[in-house]
């Protein structure tokens, strides 16, 4: 992999990492995917600069690197056509896309684009505290819900943290006020499975 120094937010991306490492990971962490191959002379330019800035960044967005000579199945999904082609995604889905070597304060301003919001941020600390301390955990979920108060994603995760402590009289609140305004709109897939699994735990 064309990379200047050991990172743990750069990584090599193959069709066994994927679904873990990319779409996975992009529900906690914007993920910047780059399409490149040695052969490519835009891509020795600009890979170095998304590899300094990931290192920079230490945390605020993982780089997949993604050698289209060895990965081609990823590139073809993707519909790469020419390289370097580079992707963001947010929360499983694409959220913007550029193609060749940009210059790096054109690259900066782009990836400026996809920095978790406080809400996110506050929910990110009550993913990573949840397992040891639920209480700050749950302390974290409330105080993002009172930046974003519709944010029916970060109401499931609360109503989670919440059984997993026994409180479902609380859990059975959240969602049934969910419920009843016709919770399950572009998030519907993604909570299915869960909804159902709640269910079975309330009621």
């Amino acid at each position: 992999m064309q990379q200047s120094a050991p990172s743990p937010w750069i990584i090599d991306g193959t069709e066994q990492n994927f679904d873990t490492e990319v779409l996975q990971r992009s529900q906690e962490i914007p993920v910047i995917v780059d399409f490149w191959a040695p052969w490519c002379a835009p891509c020795r330019e600009l890979g170095p600069v998304l590899e300094r800035l990931a290192a920079e960044g230490n945390g605020q967005f993982l780089l997949v690197k993604v050698d289209i000579d060895q990965q081609p199945g990823i590139a073809q999904a993707f519909g790469v056509q020419s390289i370097p082609h580079v992707f963001a995604l947010r929360n499983g889905q694409l959220a913007d896309q550029f193609m060749g070597a940009l210059p790096e304060d054109q690259i900066r301003q782009w990836l400026a684009r996809f920095q978790p919001s406080p809400a996110e941020l506050l929910v990110q600390e009550a993913r990573k505290l949840a397992p040891d301390d639920t209480a700050e955990a749950e302390a974290r979920y409330r105080e993002a819900l009172e930046l974003v108060p519709n944010e029916d994603k970060i109401r499931i995760e609360l109503a989670r943290l919440l059984l997993k402590q026994h409180r479902n009289d609380d859990a059975r609140e959240i969602v049934t006020k969910l419920e009843a305004r016709g919770f399950l709109e572009p998030e519907a897939d993604l909570t299915k499975t869960y909804r159902r699994k709640l269910a079975t735990a309330l009621y």
